[in-house]
């Protein structure tokens, strides 16, 4: 397993987690998906201890992401245990994610 940390601009946040659950080969239900962006709204990477939200996608290629929001910018830290095959594509994607406004459709 390969650990990624990064982070991404929070306009991102729908590109990424699609990402991920393309990534992983598991679509997260309506309601799973709802938990996880409500824990990331709820997040602040600044407090002491930091409050992360965290999301399995157990599909095929089981992801671990800890994702948390800097509040106050626009900044969401992204923390990514993956299998090492996906380590690069993740990497790629998450490097994309800080330069440009993704728009999935």
């Amino acid at each position: 397993m390969a650990m990624v940390a990064t982070w991404v601009w929070r306009y991102n946040l729908d590109a990424l987690l699609d990402e991920m659950q393309n990534l992983s080969g598991e679509r997260l239900d309506e309601g799973v998906e709802k938990v996880l962006r409500d824990d990331i709204e709820a997040s602040d990477t600044d407090l002491s201890p930091p409050r992360w939200a965290s999301g399995e996608f157990d599909g095929p290629n089981p992801i671990m992401a800890r994702l948390g929001i800097d509040q106050g910018t626009e900044v969401l830290q992204v923390q990514l245990e993956l299998p090492d095959e996906l380590e690069a594509r993740a990497e790629t994607i998450l490097d994309m994610m800080q330069r440009y406004r993704l728009v999935w459709s």
